[in-house]
């Protein structure tokens, strides 16, 4: 897999960029914005805006997702943020876009030469998923570096946040790398000691 890290946006988000060995086709994780910044990224490297994939609909990670659809990317997200998507429109205007497919608690994508397990971990927002591919995982904002998302927001549940890491990522290979939406990288083995938050069985 080839991983590319494009910080991206006043919130200095984390969007990702992947594929691959041997596939032109990227995916795009969390497009937050500056669309065109990351079509020209994309261009440098031969590779095609394929697929877009979404943690979660908070505006910030959201932003350019309409802008490469219209390029060509197909949308995949949880159904349950649907309605987070209306709330960052009426919030911050973030256009509208098509959810070409409905993501699924388990499922494994087989994408751009790549297999993506989806994982769902309501919390933040009610449509939250983690990827997991090649040991490495994509948390959005559900876990950050000795941090976690908030719950604060319309629609999230720190209770539910709390079980999904404990329960569904803590149960993953500590040597699992972390590649969170905003902030520097971890890892589980090193969120399970350290996250004040959700220590693992706290």
């Amino acid at each position: 897999m080839e991983l590319i890290t494009l910080k991206i946006g006043y919130m200095d988000n984390n969007c990702y960029v992947m594929h691959g060995e041997g596939s032109s086709e990227a995916i795009i994780i969390d497009p937050s914005d500056e669309g065109e910044m990351i079509l020209s990224e994309l261009k440098k490297r031969g590779l095609t805006p394929s697929f877009v994939l979404i943690t979660h609909a908070h505006y910030d990670h959201i932003g350019a997702t309409a802008f490469l659809q219209k390029a060509g990317a197909k949308v995949f997200m949880h159904v349950a943020d649907s309605p987070i998507v209306q709330w960052s429109n009426e919030m911050k205007g973030t256009p509208f876009f098509k959810v070409d497919k409905n993501l699924n608690d388990g499922e494994v994508l087989d994408i751009a030469n790549l297999k993506t397990q989806v994982i769902h971990t309501p919390g933040h927002s009610p449509g939250g998923v983690c990827f997991l591919v090649d040991g490495s995982l994509f948390t959005g904002d559900t876990l950050f570096k000795e941090n976690v998302g908030r719950s604060d927001l319309p629609m999230g549940n720190f209770a539910e946040l709390k079980k999904s890491i404990q329960e569904k990522l803590f149960t993953l290979d500590d040597e699992t790398k972390v590649y969170p939406g905003h902030g520097g990288m971890s890892s589980i083995g090193h969120e399970k000691k350290f996250n004040p938050y959700v220590k693992f069985n706290a």
